[in-house]
């Protein structure tokens, strides 16, 4: 577990011996260890969820031991996915196409989401022992900038991760301070094993030029770190770290920060459906996979909007057709018979307003087309959580919203 990886760091590690290591090996070979390992994780991990899921049938199980394997797979399925993220933008981040895509970014907003994500996280991990505290200074020329959001997301998302798993207890502080006029520091701090930069890149070195895995968790850690400090670089700064070994570590960024010129209220948005009530409103849901539709159904069910389901875009086009009363629809892009960008255009050409929400496991990047992606108004990219999609929707079906044109 990642919350004793202090301890096996110290076990396993003499930190002050390690040599950095110059990777001397091809972009092909170090691709084709990301695969190997990310096969060896996902067996891993699939093995954990499918077992501790057939061992849920089991009619004599407690209730307790039902909500420890139920506590497994969620583990297991959040970790995976967090792999998955890093590793891809391992991959990612060496092609050309990889680039910053600036827009707007409400800075309250992400850091809260960040903090009620991992505070449910270490409750979920049961680390009580663990204290999350986010700073954030009553700036408001600050509440809303201009920059990646997604990238500033995975860089804190990462450092908050690696705090958590270099710690088995205290207190992790988060947040960002004003260095000088537009521009401002991030930061993410702890009292665990004290891992510099330095040290957690040498790890990542010895993680692609060794042919088989010594320590997963130190693994997780350095890829992790990596990708933090590509992103960083991306977005115009540069990582660092004052660590002190047994005592904590602080990993912070200063960004030259652009204010945003659209005027919105501080206020931080609730994500819950509970605090909605979208029940005027009618949402039409396309996805060809029933499991994926019963999951947006559930997540939806709080705010007690109206559903219906279209089973491919050729359903969707035909629904709407019929009733184009629709106040926003969630739409798959890969279906049969007719997938969701042809049916996103045929939707425009009857109606220019309704919002159209791609909810996809596909991703668009800079090589897609305006035609491929013109006709929605923003994409969900799966899996999707429940706040993200509030977040999405509230754009739209709040009574003080304003709606977002399509580009």
């Amino acid at each position: 577990m990642s919350w004793v990886l202090s301890f096996r760091f110290h076990r396993q590690f003499n930190i002050s011996d390690m040599k950095t290591i110059k990777n001397p090996q091809s972009n092909d070979f170090t691709e084709s260890r990301i695969v190997e390992f990310m096969t060896h994780q996902l067996r891993t991990s699939l093995n954990t969820i499918i077992g501790f899921s057939d061992l849920l049938n089991r009619k004599s199980l407690t209730e307790s031991s039902k909500k420890s394997y139920n506590e497994y797979i969620y583990y297991s399925s959040f970790n995976l996915l967090l792999l998955y993220n890093n590793l891809l933008d391992l991959i990612e981040q060496g092609k050309e196409s990889c680039m910053v895509v600036s827009e707007d970014c409400h800075l309250p907003q992400l850091l809260n989401e960040l903090y009620q994500k991992y505070n449910n996280e270490l409750e979920r991990r049961n680390q009580q022992g663990i204290r999350l505290k986010l700073v954030m200074p009553d700036l408001p020329k600050y509440s809303r900038i201009v920059t990646d959001e997604k990238k500033l997301r995975r860089v804190l998302e990462n450092l908050i991760e690696n705090a958590i798993g270099f710690s088995q207890e205290g207190k992790i502080e988060f947040g960002y301070r004003e260095e000088s006029d537009q521009r401002i520091k991030f930061y993410v701090k702890d009292r665990g094993a004290g891992i510099s930069m330095e040290k957690l890149e040498e790890l990542f070195q010895l993680f692609i030029s060794r042919n088989k895995t010594l320590d997963v968790s130190f693994d997780l850690a350095a890829i992790r770190a990596v990708v933090a400090n590509r992103f960083t670089g991306l977005l115009g700064g540069e990582l660092r770290s004052d660590s002190v070994l047994t005592k904590g570590s602080t990993f912070h960024f200063t960004l030259t920060i652009q204010e945003s010129e659209r005027v919105v209220s501080n206020d931080v948005p609730d994500l819950s459906t509970d605090t909605h009530d979208w029940a005027a409103y009618s949402i039409l849901i396309v996805e060809d996979v029933e499991t994926n539709f019963r999951l947006l159904e559930k997540l939806l069910k709080p705010a007690c909007a109206k559903i219906t389901w279209a089973k491919n875009g050729k359903e969707a086009v035909d629904i709407f057709s019929e009733n184009p009363g629709f106040d926003a629809i969630l739409m798959d892009i890969i279906m049969p018979e007719m997938d969701g960008f042809e049916a996103a255009e045929k939707i425009r050409k009857l109606s220019s307003s309704v919002p159209i929400i791609a909810q996809t496991a596909f991703t668009p990047d800079q090589d897609d087309t305006d035609s491929q992606v013109q006709n929605f108004n923003e994409f969900l990219i799966k899996p999707i959580w429940g706040h993200d999609l509030v977040k999405s929707l509230s754009k739209y079906l709040d009574s003080s919203a304003t709606i977002i044109p399509a580009s």
